[in-house]
């Protein structure tokens, strides 16, 4: 190599050492250059990275969010087959409820004195309420019966109160006065 350089004139020398010059100018360019795009792209591959993160996250939070959605409408379908099932309707509310009473008492073969009824509205929940309060007079057996009837009804009733009148005058034989509860929607 030493040799191929001692075959160039002065002129030949001065202009090589010159386009070496130029091509290490051209190389350290290029490369100043160059490391200020590879910075450029390591921060673009970043930002991506965290929009992918972040896109993630949000198709997770919609999947949850549908997901919520969904047991909400079940939720509602449940109440709406709760109402109808369960609850009685307003249009046939009262007599239903009457009807009902009166089929309990006579399944358990018992009598009951005068029905008094007293409507109440619960316009927060959606329902009206009627609390049935009568006499009942009958032996333990016969109150035990009742209950199990009213708990095991297709229809929610409910026992409010029982108040004992005469308990223990006649062995065997209960006097009180109960309380039940029914709803139907509005």
């Amino acid at each position: 190599m030493k040799e191929l350089v001692n075959t160039l004139n002065f002129k030949e020398k001065r202009m090589l050492a010159v386009l070496c010059g130029l091509v290490g100018v051209a190389l350290v360019f290029f490369f100043f250059i160059g490391l200020r795009e590879r910075i450029a792209y390591f921060n673009l591959v970043g930002n991506l990275q965290a929009n992918e993160k972040s896109s993630d996250e949000l198709k997770a939070s919609k999947e949850a969010q549908a997901a919520e959605w969904s047991r909400w409408e079940a939720s509602l379908k449940d109440m709406a087959e709760l109402k109808r099932a369960y609850f009685y309707d307003e249009r046939h509310g009262i007599a239903e409820i009457r009807l009902d009473l009166e089929q309990l008492f006579q399944e358990i073969g018992v009598t009951s004195s005068q029905i008094n009824y007293e409507y109440s509205d619960l316009t927060q929940e959606g329902f009206k309420k009627i609390n049935m309060s009568f006499y009942f007079s009958g032996s333990y057996l016969s109150l035990k019966k009742f209950l199990d009837s009213v708990e095991r009804f297709q229809k929610f009733l409910f026992v409010e109160k029982i108040d004992f009148q005469n308990a223990g005058h006649q062995p065997g034989w209960l006097e009180l006065k109960m309380t039940l509860a029914a709803y139907y929607g509005s």
